[in-house]
């Protein structure tokens, strides 16, 4: 009964923070009305709509790869390392190739005139797409707690620095509310999660 009750609560911890995250996602979409006209608000939903593709291929897969060949326990570290170097790979190429067409990329998604969303969207993703495999990590050594930290960190960042970018910046600032603080807002969530992974990442990486 033990074993049943961990198992609950292991699952919960994993997958509340994810819901919670997809569920501030949809209502900040609702905060954001309040502040900018559809065509203003349009690129972002836009863009994390693209995202919703790039989740699924850029990962390739490495992540159910990772809990499948760790089962030999002794080498679930070169697997971890295996995994980080096919994403990194994959994802370098995709940013290298984002980035050298970013003008292509933004007549093709319809801002030609606003290609900095093109570049932090790609930033963003990347990092996002990154994490993937450090998360796997911690739940295949069942940091559960440490999982659910992280997650709701990145969770509670990203909507204070939408706050504080939406509302309160563009006053201090004396500039106008744009979208593309949005973007930036989330850029610096995801990459203070990634760095908070970042020493499961270096511990575990290419050491036998």
């Amino acid at each position: 009964m033990s074993i049943i009750k961990k198992l609950a609560s292991d699952t919960a911890i994993y997958g509340i923070p994810s819901i919670v995250g997809r569920s501030i996602n949809f209502i900040l979409v609702f905060f954001f009305a309040a502040y900018f006209t559809p065509a203003l608000l349009a690129p972002q939903i836009e863009f994390y709509a693209y995202a919703a593709f790039f989740f699924v291929v850029l990962p390739h897969g490495m992540e159910t790869a990772f809990f499948n060949f760790s089962r030999i326990e002794k080498e679930y570290k070169d697997v971890f390392a295996t995994a980080m170097s096919s994403l990194l790979i994959i994802v370098g190429f995709f940013i290298g190739l984002m980035l050298l067409n970013t003008q292509s990329v933004g007549r093709f998604v319809g801002y030609p005139n606003n290609l900095d969303y093109v570049v932090l969207f790609t930033i963003i993703l990347a990092i996002d797409v990154l994490k993937s495999i450090p998360y796997a990590l911690l739940r295949y050594l069942n940091k559960a707690k440490k999982f659910a930290f992280i997650k709701s960190t990145g969770i509670v960042l990203n909507v204070v620095f939408n706050i504080f970018f939406v509302v309160y910046y563009p006053d201090m600032a004396g500039v106008e509310r744009n979208i593309i603080y949005v973007f930036i807002a989330n850029l610096i969530a995801s990459a203070i999660e990634f760095l908070l992974l970042t020493t499961d990442i270096f511990k575990h990486f290419g050491k036998p």
